[in-house]
């Protein structure tokens, strides 16, 4: 049976443990789901093939139209459209976890607003800047560095918008939502500023065989970014319920058409009409990333206007969405995925 959409495989009773494993790489071109799973991919006619991550994940790919990932929570169960766009997100994919058991990765379909994310009188400002945007670490109302670092743990998005405010005052709404989301251990080394890398390269500078290791990347003390200190891993890895985007989770939620091609802002590669028409995660805003730039004790990568990617320094202010992982428990209880009618998830 092909899988046409991920409702197809996925029944009010199953977990996505259960479903997600239904789908194969033969159903890519009807479900935009992809197995990165070499041995899988050997067989399958997805080009750019020998570029996936293989990490064993199911990531969506492709425009935003064909990638019916929508989920609404907005802490009601009925099969509908969504109370208000704000409550809706997207599904990055299903990513195993150190257990081997596969979580759904969500990432909020629009920008985060102050609403969500608290502003100064909210959340005692955080990172807050004006409007929907967000410094990605500099304390309440400063325009320059203020002596911060763009290590994530010291950061005042991580730690007050989005692991205090927007988790336990916004989220919360939804019954069972977040007892449901998990502890993750975020990779937060980076990598170097630089137009030349494709899909992989980022993932393998990020989080695969090439991240960055104690010992060859500069770390940053909380109160002053021209201070080098020695790496350590709780320097470059952070654990918590709520993080932003991977570069990498950006690459490859592009037609594979795309994955060899550059990612930087510039570069004749995802800021190409082409590529940004087929790739779902494009809102056409600037976005703060996850990762920071390894090599300057004050730039972070972020989404540029125009589709690819760049380094900014961390007091500049741009959009944010969330991102965060349910359990392996989560059920699509019902919906088809479409901005429409999204899934809607159940723990019973």
């Amino acid at each position: 049976q092909i899988i046409t959409n991920l409702a197809d495989a996925c029944g009010p009773e199953d977990t996505i443990e259960t479903c997600i494993k239904k789908i194969s790489n033969e159903d890519y071109e009807y479900s935009h789901i992809i197995y990165h799973n070499s041995e899988a991919l050997a067989n399958s006619n997805i080009v750019n093939k020998d570029l996936s991550p293989n990490d064993n994940s199911y990531r969506f790919s492709g425009s935003s139209e064909e990638a019916k990932n929508y989920v609404c929570l907005d802490g009601t169960s009925e099969d509908s459209t969504c109370t208000t766009d704000a409550d809706l997100y997207r599904i990055i994919g299903f990513f195993p976890n150190y257990d081997g058991k596969y979580e759904m990765k969500l990432i909020k379909a629009t920008e985060g607003t102050p609403t969500e994310l608290g502003d100064n009188s909210t959340a005692e400002g955080g990172a807050y800047s004006s409007s929907n945007y967000y410094h990605w670490n500099s304390s309440k109302g400063t325009s320059d560095s203020d002596g911060n670092t763009n290590m994530w743990q010291y950061s005042n998005l991580n730690k007050i918008n989005l692991n205090s405010y927007y988790v336990n005052t916004y989220l919360a709404k939804v019954t069972n939502l977040s007892e449901h989301i998990t502890e993750h251990k975020w990779t937060t080394g980076g990598l170097i500023f630089s137009r030349i890398y494709n899909a992989q390269q980022t993932y393998n500078k990020e989080l695969g065989t090439e991240k960055i290791t104690t010992s060859d990347s500069k770390c940053y003390t909380e109160d002053n970014t021209s201070a080098v200190q020695k790496c350590t891993e709780d320097d470059l890895t952070h654990t918590a319920k709520i993080g932003l985007m991977y570069v990498s989770d950006y690459g490859y939620a592009a037609y594979p058409e795309a994955w060899n091609s550059k990612m930087g802002v510039g570069s004749g590669g995802y800021d190409q009409e082409n590529v940004k028409t087929n790739n779902w995660m494009v809102l056409g805003k600037t976005e703060w990333t996850v990762s920071r730039q390894s090599e300057l004790g004050y730039g972070a990568w972020i989404v540029g206007n125009p589709g690819g990617m760049g380094g900014n320094a961390m007091w500049n202010n741009h959009g944010v969405r969330p991102v965060f992982y349910l359990d392996s428990s989560t059920k699509i209880k019902s919906g088809a995925g479409t901005h429409d009618n999204p899934f809607r998830l159940s723990w019973n």
